[in-house]
């Protein structure tokens, strides 16, 4: 079943950088002290983050790719528009954050010992930005074409580059800032992997910029930058507020269990790649019910067999992983977001479908819907309930988000108009 093979190569993609990660923050944890590791575990999240600055394009390009598989002059225009779009949007947009960084530092009541060494490494973080989402085009190419080999062998060396480099520089010197120079030059060497490989393919696409592409693009991509917005918000908010309300220190007590429930999504962000691009081109409305039902069930299994031995074994995790500091509220956060972490799994298939079908506005919509009950929940039960009260809002959040989208994607495919 090519499905089956397809999102193996995904995990397999994912999984061997999260098994150096896992050792790797351990390392750094313990070299930067709590509050220097949650400010370094909240950079990762800006740059996982820094995904709002692509107008939607990425996620555009690997619907146009997979449309126009057949039509090699409409692709290069896809190639050489989205990459030079990309290129002057995550540029504008850095350089206008790197203006507002001081507010971002009173915000997150980083301390006064650790303010120089924010303000220096905010700036070299903001410089991996453009780095990150120009390669990310160019492996939207592959996954259009659902070349997922290729795909994931980058991933794969992207992944090991930018948890290796950080401990390589921390090593050397352990501090903020040099942990984030080791991030940039593992974007800067991903790119240069992925420039070798595409090579050919973005030459001969040039650098024309194309009115016309550019405008189906963003009319898809458009609402794709609104649900890229909210949906981090909702997926890495809890972690800012959480250093704002209860300081940098706490930040490093709920983002490790929630770094390491990150971790597990390989298997629904593995699954969702693959099913994206050939849901895209899907017509006939009972193979791709067929194919539906196929997804589900074994994603359900799949997320399943890894959620129930983490349910179980999560203090001794936490205790062999991150230390003793780690054994009691961290814990339970762990336990609690594994819930939420489920049921965001099985949202990834409804998430997908609904977008293949080019109703990205109707994601946003339902985004936009869920994100002020959710900051206004949020804020209440942290400040009641500390760390794990952010954990109880973020997974029945990820509940509800879960039944919302299944609801409309089921509508969808059944044809109903809504």
């Amino acid at each position: 079943m090519t499905f089956v093979k397809n999102s193996a190569l995904n995990m397999i993609g994912y999984l061997f950088p999260a098994l150096i990660a896992f050792p790797s923050f351990g390392y750094i944890s313990r070299s930067l002290g709590a509050e220097r590791f949650g400010m370094f575990l909240l950079f990762i999240s800006i740059l996982g983050y820094s995904g709002i600055f692509d107008g939607g394009i990425t996620r555009a390009v690997i619907r146009d790719i997979a449309i126009y598989r057949f039509d090699e002059n409409e692709k290069k225009n896809v190639i050489a528009t989205s990459t030079i779009s990309i290129f002057v949007l995550s540029c504008s947009c850095s350089f206008i954050l790197m203006l507002f960084s001081g507010l971002l530092s009173s915000w997150l009541n980083v301390s006064v010992e650790l303010s120089e060494e924010f303000h220096s490494a905010i700036v070299i973080l903001l410089l991996n930005a453009p780095l990150a989402l120009v390669n990310q085009v160019w492996l939207s190419i592959l996954e259009g074409e659902e070349k997922f080999k290729l795909v994931n062998i980058q991933k794969t060396i992207i992944g090991i580059l930018l948890v290796v480099f950080p401990v390589v520089f921390i090593s050397w010197k352990p501090s903020l800032y040099y942990a984030i120079i080791g991030l940039l030059i593992g974007r800067s060497v991903s790119l240069i992997i992925s420039y070798t490989l595409l090579r050919t393919v973005i030459l001969s696409s040039g650098l024309s910029f194309n009115k016309k592409t550019f405008s189906r693009l963003v009319r898809f991509g458009g609402w794709i930058t609104l649900s890229n917005f909210i949906g981090p918000i909702m997926v890495y908010f809890d972690r800012f507020l959480i250093s704002n309300v209860l300081g940098g220190s706490s930040v490093a007590y709920y983002s490790a269990p929630a770094e390491l429930v990150s971790r597990m999504s390989i298997i629904p962000q593995a699954i969702s790649r693959v099913i994206f691009p050939r849901l895209s081109c899907f017509l006939d409305a009972t193979e791709k019910g067929i194919y539906l039902r196929q997804i589900y069930i074994y994603t359900f299994c799949l997320c399943l067999l890894v959620v129930i031995p983490v349910f179980f074994y999560a203090d001794i995790i936490m205790n062999v992983w991150m230390g003793g500091d780690y054994i009691g509220r961290p814990v339970l956060v762990l336990k609690i977001l594994l819930v939420g972490y489920f049921m965001n799994a099985m949202a990834q298939i409804p998430y997908s479908t609904i977008q293949a079908e080019g109703k990205s506005r109707l994601t946003a919509i339902i985004h936009t819907v869920e994100l002020l009950p959710y900051i206004l929940c949020l804020y209440i039960l942290v400040k009641d309930y500390g760390i794990v009260g952010a954990a109880i809002v973020w997974s029945l959040r990820a509940g509800i988000d879960c039944v919302v989208l299944f609801y409309f994607s089921i509508k969808l495919t059944t044809k109903c108009n809504y």
